[in-house]
């Protein structure tokens, strides 16, 4: 098992921080449903004219469903897909990395910092050319973004200078990263409205504690959080 690096728990603690900022602001919140909406219908517009929609932009998806009523959702586009669409991924909330699937770019724009290549999924390039293109990913960070994703589905391993710009990994079961993640999760699907009902539903693919084992770990928390 591989351990946790100290830029690692650096970028840990900074997100830990962020978190529990969120969940007072929350507290301080009129009590209201957190939650996104379920799927429902999309609001289809139609592209403006010249819209071009390519690998390595970072584009604002236009708001057409409860999703990205809730929030604006960056999305960095990595890579084409054989039926036509698009392989985006969002970025996080926050400015740090959570999980092993989120790459930290370091840029000045809060919004634009982190890339949660673990919950990547196709987008139709008619739906992208809605939104607006906000900037570029570079060179150095697609490259960096593709080797994240590649190794989170099973690729080989990422080098070691990539490695430290992902979270670390979820070990203990009281880790609130678990939360952090259902969360996502919820929010992606309510991303999809246009998903059909046979669509398979997005899946974290890192090797974890399965929710079962967590319950019951749970009562003794005494397993180490360093070593993966």
């Amino acid at each position: 098992m591989s351990r946790i690096t100290e830029i690692q728990k650096r970028s840990l603690e900074c997100w830990l921080q962020e978190w529990n900022i969120e969940q007072e602001l929350r507290r301080a919140d009129v009590p209201c449903d957190e939650r996104p909406a379920g799927n429902g219908t999309a609001l289809h517009g139609t592209p403006r004219e010249g819209a071009v929609v390519e690998v390595r932009q970072i584009r604002l998806l236009y708001p057409d469903c409860s999703a990205s009523w809730h929030r604006p959702v960056y999305l960095a586009l990595l890579d084409h897909r054989q039926d036509g669409g698009i392989l985006a991924a969002p970025f996080s909330r926050f400015s740090y990395p959570a999980l092993p699937g989120e790459l930290i770019i370091e840029r000045e724009d809060v919004q634009l910092r982190v890339i949660s290549l673990w919950c990547a999924q196709e987008f139709r390039v008619s739906r992208l050319a809605l939104g607006w293109q906000v900037d570029d990913l570079d060179e150095g960070e697609l490259r960096m973004a593709r080797s994240v994703y590649e190794w989170i589905h099973g690729g080989e391993d990422v080098p070691g200078e990539i490695k430290e710009r992902v979270g670390p990994p979820l070990i203990h079961p009281l880790d609130p990263r678990w939360d952090y993640r259902e969360e996502e999760l919820e929010f992606l699907e309510a991303l999809r409205p246009d998903a059909e009902p046979d669509v398979e539903k997005l899946k974290y693919s890192i090797k974890e504690l399965p929710i079962e084992y967590r319950s019951k770990a749970a009562d003794s928390p005494d397993q180490s959080d360093d070593d993966r």
